[in-house]
């Protein structure tokens, strides 16, 4: 390499720049890892979900509380095979429960005076407020407090009422 030309010299520099970009490339995809949790909602009630996500959250009507639950399962794209990984879990609502499965858009969005986050602490605590509303208003009760913070994240929810 010492005593190469400079053609030479440019076609080592491409090949270099060409790993690079493809190393680049390859971490990128490797930071594109999604959780995902599927749901099977049974005509008793009862609900059947499996997958890694954030905790689901429950308004149980009849103790005016919401019960976290927990998700365990694997993030798709850390292993080519989840299947051993994943396990089928369930739940059951009963008449005026709620659920929430909501994104981290939502809980990560920053009070820009105090540097608090918005938290599952603030969903919980919307929820037990506001659990005896439909789930459009609901939506739109977490909807204005999250108007105080910067979103810097995608948010979406799903709340379900059982009638």
């Amino acid at each position: 390499m010492l005593n190469a030309g400079p053609e030479e010299h440019r076609s080592v520099i491409e090949e270099a720049a060409g790993v690079t970009k493809h190393r680049q490339r390859r971490d990128r995809a490797l930071r594109r890892l999604e959780a995902i949790c599927a749901f099977k909602f049974l005509k008793d009630g009862t609900i059947i979900y499996a997958g890694e996500h954030l905790d689901i959250l429950i308004y149980r009507a009849s103790m005016k509380k919401v019960e976290s639950v927990k998700t365990s399962g694997m993030w798709i794209g850390l292993k080519e095979n989840i299947h051993e990984f994943l396990k089928n879990e369930s739940f059951t609502l009963h008449r005026d429960d709620v659920i929430l499965l909501y994104t981290d858009g939502i809980i990560e969005a920053m009070d820009e005076s105090s540097k608090k986050r918005f938290s599952v602490n603030k969903l919980i605590e919307i929820m037990e407020d506001a659990g005896t509303l439909s789930p459009g208003d609901m939506k739109n009760r977490i909807l204005d407090e999250l108007k105080r913070f910067r979103i810097s994240d995608d948010i979406a929810m799903v709340i379900i009422k059982k009638l």
